[in-house]
């Protein structure tokens, strides 16, 4: 069955059986709390005695604030007569003050509301001595998942920190031979090819016979041996064959190959001599940038660059087209994150982070990507756990529940 499809089923059943199991232990099968009042301003609205506060968040082009309308038998009141703070207690035990300043016919709270707006929420007023308190949950991007069904369904987890992150280049190369280790192996002297020793692709060590020939001079049978271990790549004469100088077989010692990147203009701008090479396919490093042409060609505007490659993999052969990724930077940085973990809500990049068995949205700003991790600059502290394969799960069961972004 295609992958994607089953990926689609298990996400269906995971929803189902998440949504079963949370209703199985906490008692729940829909929404128990009622639905907040509203306030003329959009707000949630908080109202004890005569005395009501309306909780609105403001985004419109500046960092979330807090902008809170204070009423008095239901008519606006001057927001200088109002003490208040609140405090916002998030999942991992982080607590953020918010205090506040009047400003026109509002409070204004002054520190930003950070992503994700999910807390519960502890307001304290004081209205000419009188004492006001309202506690209730403002959760979103949140969900519950039973540690059992949660390593049923695949779900892994890493910890957010400390990587060293590297910035690739892909670009495409010839695997060639060490010209300076091709041997095209000839008899001292003129004369017959009595006997060739070796066939086409037999490793050769070095002195071992290669072929006999009978001198034409001297009659003296002259045995011909490998200058260096190899691979025979070539038999250029056989038995019988009059030789006057003549290669009689060729040998390659590939335990040394070149890697001739081809490399546009643009290419030129970020690669350079020390910079690490290796396999696209696989990861395999396969040496350093050790020396870029002086000359760009014509007619192709490739301009090549060397990489020596010592003991290559045994399936890098002369001749082969490679996909190679050059490392153009490296980086450490104090967070990041596995690519595969990074979803998208809300058309912003999130993580899941997990809190025992519970699991919520992180909105993260990116900064450098690497090949498997990708920087986090905000929006997730350093240590927190978060989930890598199967995100798309945890994304699932949220949306299933309305990913609503209200206050």
């Amino acid at each position: 069955m295609n992958r994607f499809i089953v990926k689609v089923l298990i996400a269906g059943l995971f929803c189902a059986i998440a949504a079963g199991a949370w209703a199985a232990a906490t008692g729940k099968t829909g929404h128990s709390e009622s639905e907040a009042r509203e306030g003329p301003h959009g707000g949630r609205l908080l109202e004890k005695n005569d005395f009501g506060l309306e909780l609105t968040i403001f985004e419109g082009g500046v960092p979330p604030e807090y902008r809170v309308y204070p009423y008095q038998q239901g008519e606006p009141l001057d927001p200088d007569q109002v003490d208040l703070t609140i405090r916002l207690d998030r999942l991992g035990g982080e607590q953020n003050e918010i205090t506040f300043e009047p400003e026109r016919d509002y409070l204004l709270g002054q520190q930003p509301v950070a992503e994700p707006h999910s807390f519960d929420v502890t307001v304290d007023a004081n209205l000419g001595g009188k004492t006001y308190q309202w506690r209730f949950e403002n959760h979103e991007g949140r969900t519950r998942i039973p540690e059992r069904l949660a390593k049923a369904s695949g779900l892994t987890i890493e910890s957010a920190g400390e990587r060293t992150l590297q910035r690739t280049r892909r670009v495409t190369g010839r695997v060639e031979a060490d010209p300076d280790k091709l041997y095209r192996v000839a008899a001292r002297y003129p004369g017959t090819v009595e006997r060739v020793l070796v066939s086409v692709g037999d490793q050769v060590e070095k002195g071992q016979p290669l072929a006999r020939v009978e001198a034409r001079d001297s009659l003296i049978m002259q045995t011909v041996t490998a200058p260096a271990d190899g691979v025979v790549t070539k038999r250029i004469l056989n038995a019988g064959a009059a030789t006057n100088g003549e290669p009689i077989v060729e040998i390659g010692d590939f335990s040394t190959l070149w890697l001739e990147l081809h490399l546009f203009r643009g290419d030129l701008d970020v690669v350079s001599p020390g910079q690490t090479v290796r396999r696209a396919d696989d990861g395999v490093v396969l040496g350093e940038v050790g020396y870029l042409y002086p000359r760009t060609d014509q007619d192709s505007q490739v301009t090549r660059a060397r990489v020596v490659v010592e003991d290559p993999p045994s399936n890098l052969r002369p001749g082969m087209l490679i996909s190679a990724q050059v490392v153009v930077e490296r980086k450490t940085v104090p967070v990041a994150v596995h690519r595969d973990a990074i979803q998208s809500f809300r058309d912003m990049p999130v993580v899941f982070a997990r809190f025992g068995e519970e699991y919520e949205v992180r909105m993260i700003k990116k900064g450098m990507e690497g090949v498997d991790y990708v920087e986090v600059t905000a929006g997730l502290r350093p240590g927190t756990e978060y989930v890598v394969e199967n995100s798309f799960l945890i994304k699932a069961d949220v949306l299933k529940d309305g990913a609503t972004h209200s206050h």
